[in-house]
């Protein structure tokens, strides 16, 4: 019997516990859930105060002009914390409780940000989930987004989402869009003169790097971007300094520091373009062609009065393996060092070069950028790619820059 009693009581206590904690859990919940969202105070809500004012215009006058060509709502939002509460759950709710997007179109986009909790989501309406799966979500959150974040770079990295974002559903809509970074010229306090009278008649000159600074210390992605991203560098180029100040119908693309003075990129990025400037960031320099060759396609920028950062190592063709993964960083789209990832796909020769196919992405605007070993290195200038094809992208060698 005394068991028996024991045993009643020990189910009793047992039951009691369990209830005041399911209890305290709902009650706990029950205040999550009911802790109040702010209000929205238009397209862009800083509320963590992370995206600096140079950065929260341009956020603003893209959504802007989003909402006004598309009808789509690109709605941004940073908070301090979240309370504890889940942030997929968080993001559902608030994306709904703002009602963002056209009623009845449902046409909208949630860009959210969570400081203490280091998470991000991009919510998406069901009116634009056709344009924007999951699929395509994930690789602007993790190429154009994640780098930055992860340095604390709020608003570049979210400024970086927006473009990526709007670009998709201004394509789909067939509207050009003005309100992105790529179409801020360079201050007046930056130089524009022609670069060279004849880009026929340019003579090419090696550049003299030592391949055999190499990089052996195994990087994971994040370290890998941090190291590289300084040196890689956006080019644009036009027939006349009119308009490469205006930024109209420029060309767009990439090139990657070699020395303090000296950016490796393509003969094609300034083919019969001769006024050229070059931008990392919010830094405009004047550039001028010091060498290049059409059939090739190489071409070395020289950038005088500024002092660049160069890439600390290289490697040689001859020591690269089919399936290595290797790393894009350029400016695809305009999308200033875009981080991608994939494998050397194969080793190949063309007109007397060595090229390294790949399958790291390389979009328009990408041409001239850094093509990057696990360690670092610099192991090609990215080049073309095959439009047809799924991950057919190529690369000149570093060494054919010294020969």
């Amino acid at each position: 019997m005394e068991s028996s009693l024991f045993s009643r009581r020990r189910v009793r206590l047992a039951c009691i516990i369990v209830s005041l904690a399911a209890a305290f859990f709902i009650a706990s919940n029950l205040a999550r859930a009911e802790r109040p969202f702010p209000k929205p105070q238009g397209l862009v809500n800083d509320f963590a105060g992370v995206i600096s004012p140079q950065y929260e215009r341009k956020i603003s006058v893209l959504t802007r002009e989003m909402l006004e060509k598309t009808g789509t709502a690109i709605v941004v939002a940073t908070m301090p914390d979240i309370g504890g509460a889940e942030y997929n759950d968080y993001t559902n709710r608030l994306y709904s409780a703002w009602g963002i997007g056209k009623k009845g179109e449902d046409k909208g986009v949630l860009i959210f940000v969570t400081i203490k909790e280091r998470k991000m989501r991009i919510e998406t309406g069901y009116g634009v989930e056709g344009i924007l799966p999951d699929g395509l979500v994930g690789e602007i959150r993790d190429r154009y987004m994640i780098p930055y974040l992860r340095k604390n770079q709020f608003g570049e990295g979210i400024l970086n989402g927006a473009l990526a974002i709007s670009q998709v559903i201004a394509k789909d809509a067939g509207v050009q869009l003005t309100g992105t970074s790529a179409k801020t010229g360079p201050p007046e306090s930056v130089e524009i003169a022609e670069s060279t009278k004849k880009p026929e008649a340019l003579k090419w000159i090696p550049e003299s790097l030592d391949l055999g600074q190499r990089l052996r210390n195994e990087l994971t992605p994040p370290q890998m971007f941090d190291r590289v991203s300084p040196s890689v560098w956006t080019v644009f180029s036009a027939t006349t300094a009119e308009n490469l100040r205006a930024m109209n119908n420029v060309s767009q693309a990439s090139a990657v520091a070699v020395s303090g003075t000296k950016l490796l990129t393509n003969h094609h990025v300034i083919d019969n373009r001769p006024y050229v400037v070059v931008k990392h960031g919010d830094r405009f320099a004047k550039a001028v062609v010091y060498s290049g060759d059409r059939m090739s396609d190489r071409c070395i920028l020289l950038v005088p009065g500024v002092k660049l950062t160069p890439v600390r190592g290289y490697r040689r063709f001859s020591t690269l393996s089919v399936g290595e993964e290797v790393y894009t960083v350029g400016s695809p789209k305009g999308l200033e060092n875009t981080l991608g990832e994939g494998i050397i796909s194969a080793k190949r020769q063309l007109k007397g070069l060595d090229i390294i196919q790949t399958t790291a992405q390389v979009s328009e605007g990408s041409s001239g950028g850094g093509l990057f070993d696990h360690f670092g290195n610099l192991i090609g200038i990215t080049t073309f790619k095959v439009i047809q094809g799924e991950g057919l992208n190529f690369a000149i060698s570093i060494g054919d820059y010294t020969r």
